[in-house]
């Protein structure tokens, strides 16, 4: 039994559609969950784009130190004697090809972090966090850095990318818990509705920039890019979407039953009737569906009845006299129909009968 009910249970949710009993019997649709995984060079897709940021040397430079090969980094740099300087990631995932009208149910950023250099004794302490870019920038833009994010001058709303317009507001992610040496997958949660936007106004997405927070000479963390040698150490951005299966016709409402049509056949307006007489009651019936039963009445008598066709009843032994006559017809479903009535004149002579319509 058991086994039974499980297999009815995979056949409703894989089938969706069935057979009622007024045709096909339509049911709404499943919504098919899936997934699409989006890292440079596997399957295929080569729409990942980072860079490294920097106001390192930008007393001399104004782009200061952008690098948009390599690793990518993510730190506030204290050196004796020098300048404090930082660097600051980019990161963006574009030709987000999904099917149309998916929803974004979830989606997840996998970064594989280092450790850059040794002296950093804090670095289990160190914050990463992410912030989604409200402008656009120019990966391949000469002077895309810490002031411009395209050329020939388009510069952020704040040096470093983290103004007030060029961030989107209330929405962040934070990664932690690193260790002192070796590479460390950090996966985090993405929120769904920038990626979501992402995805229904591609315009829209500028993507990450991943700023180290722990404060100056907190952890020195890189992280590996797109352009790593090993594809799997490479970003790796994974949605998971729902994708309606289509609403199939709703079950159709049971067509209304249309009542049967009938007509007298016999009696005719030509026959001759001597008493006693014998007239034979004749009808010709139709419906939508079938007809169950023609009877013979001569005014509110019933006289008989046939229930196949052709449809007739002999109405033997009449007396003289004038008879109206009509026939009902009853179809499969119950409804029913009257035709009209024929008056009949059965003559005890040899005078012609009249037969006429009311």
């Amino acid at each position: 039994m058991r086994k039974s009910l499980i297999l009815f249970l995979i056949a409703a949710l894989a089938v969706p559609v069935g057979i009622g009993p007024n045709g096909i019997t339509a049911r709404q649709a499943l919504a098919q969950s899936s997934s699409a995984v989006y890292q440079q060079g596997v399957s295929s897709y080569t729409g990942a784009q980072d860079a490294t940021i920097s106001n390192q040397y930008i007393e001399w430079s104004d782009t200061g130190v952008t690098e948009t090969t390599g690793v990518l980094r993510s730190y506030v740099k204290v050196e004796t004697g020098k300048p404090t300087y930082e660097k600051r990631a980019l990161l963006k995932f574009t030709n987000l090809n999904l099917p149309a009208g998916a929803t974004v149910t979830g989606a997840k950023l996998t970064l594989v972090v280092t450790d850059w250099e040794s002296g950093y004794s804090n670095i289990p302490q160190t914050v990463l966090k992410g912030y989604y870019l409200n402008t656009s920038w120019n990966i391949n833009a000469q002077k895309l850095g810490w002031l411009y994010r395209d050329d020939p001058n388009v510069a952020w709303s704040a040096q470093g990318g983290k103004g007030t317009g060029d961030i989107l507001a209330g929405k962040s992610f934070t990664i932690t818990g690193f260790n002192a040496s070796g590479d460390q997958t950090k996966t985090v949660d993405l929120d769904a509705g920038v990626v979501q936007n992402w995805l229904n106004n591609p315009s829209s997405n500028h993507g990450l920039i991943i700023i180290n927070e722990t404060g100056a000479g907190g952890g020195s963390p890189t992280i590996h890019s797109s352009e790593d040698a090993n594809s799997s150490l490479r970003p790796k951005l994974e949605i998971t979407y729902m994708v309606s299966q289509g609403t199939t016709p709703e079950e159709p409402a049971p067509n209304e039953n249309q009542a049967p049509t009938v007509i007298l056949t016999s009696p005719t307006m030509v026959t001759d009737y001597t008493s006693p007489a014998e007239i034979m009651l004749a009808a010709n019936a139709t419906d939508d569906g079938s007809i169950t039963k023609v009877e013979f009445y001569q005014g509110a008598t019933k006289l008989g009845e046939d229930m196949s066709a052709p449809y007739q009843y002999m109405w033997t032994n009449v007396a003289a006299g004038a008879y109206t006559v009509h026939a009902k017809a009853t179809d499969n479903q119950g409804a029913s129909a009257f035709s009209p009535s024929i008056t009949a004149v059965s003559y005890t002579h040899l005078t012609l009968p009249t037969i006429y319509s009311v």
